[in-house]
């Protein structure tokens, strides 16, 4: 296992990283714009980037585990093989970018899961439930009331 070849290896997650990266915005804006068909064609890559990405991890570990180290002393394979901290920079710098994919991830998860909310909400009100996610009401006291006068709006 030469310098070349992690480096290689490194870049090609680092730019597998930076699509998942892109295609996490396009599905935020696609659950924003409440996109259907633009959302299915963004869940279809992000699936394609992360078996990817799968894949390349599991390259860097066999070769990791190759060489004498395991998954958890990555940063001290990646610095047996360096030369002047070309891929410590690119081993950080893959790292952050996916810290920063997590979080995007995170947002859209939210986002999913407010919508999901919403939805329920609106369907316990339109059916008439008192126990409708996030649609109990309060009293001028701050206390929940113990029975609201419920009727459904309509009937399907």
């Amino acid at each position: 296992m030469d310098f070349e070849q992690l480096h290689s290896l490194l870049q090609a997650e680092r730019d597998a990283v930076r699509r998942l990266s892109r295609c996490l915005q396009q599905e935020h804006q696609a659950l924003a714009e409440l996109d259907g068909p633009a959302l299915e064609t963004v869940t279809r890559s992000k699936q394609q980037i992360l078996q990817d990405m799968e894949q390349q991890a599991g390259e860097r570990t066999r070769l990791a585990t190759t060489a004498g180290y395991g998954s958890d002393t990555m940063e001290a394979f990646i610095a047996s093989r360096d030369r002047q901290g070309q891929l410590a920079a690119c081993w950080h710098e893959l790292l952050e970018e996916l810290r920063a994919c997590q979080q995007q991830n995170r947002i859209n998860g939210s986002v999913i899961e407010l919508g999901r909310e919403r939805l329920h909400a609106t369907l316990g009100l339109l059916r008439g439930q008192a126990s409708a996610p996030r649609a109990t009401l309060y009293q001028a006291n701050g206390r929940t009331p113990t029975s609201l006068d419920h009727r459904a709006l309509g009937t399907a």
